[in-house]
């Protein structure tokens, strides 16, 4: 999300939950009020919108996980992940919870 320029942390989290190494790293999370604003970015970016001008050779280049980025149609794999995600950020936002983000 960062080269879309996303403005809130939603694939490693902002904040540290600790500084113990839980895989990735340590765990971090994303405070309930920026967890209401990518909900709200979220619900008001596409799809097409969020891959539009990303180069497949450049996610390739930039090692970036799954290292599947061999064609332009490569850049479906996430379509069908993207409406669950939204609806899981505005879950998370109307009850004013904060997400945590452990990557193993």
């Amino acid at each position: 999300m960062q080269r879309s320029a996303f403005p809130v942390g939603i694939v490693h989290g902002e904040e540290p939950l600790t500084t113990d190494d839980w895989g990735y790293g340590p765990p971090r999370y994303v405070a309930p009020d920026r967890v209401q604003l990518a909900a709200d970015i979220l619900q008001q970016t596409t799809y097409d919108q969020l891959i539009q001008d990303v180069d497949p050779s450049e996610l390739t280049k930039a090692e970036i996980y799954p290292q599947i980025w061999d064609s332009p149609a490569s850049m479906e794999w996430a379509r069908d992940l993207f409406t669950p995600l939204t609806e899981f950020f505005r879950g998370a936002a109307s009850t004013g919870h904060a997400v945590l983000i452990w990557l193993d």
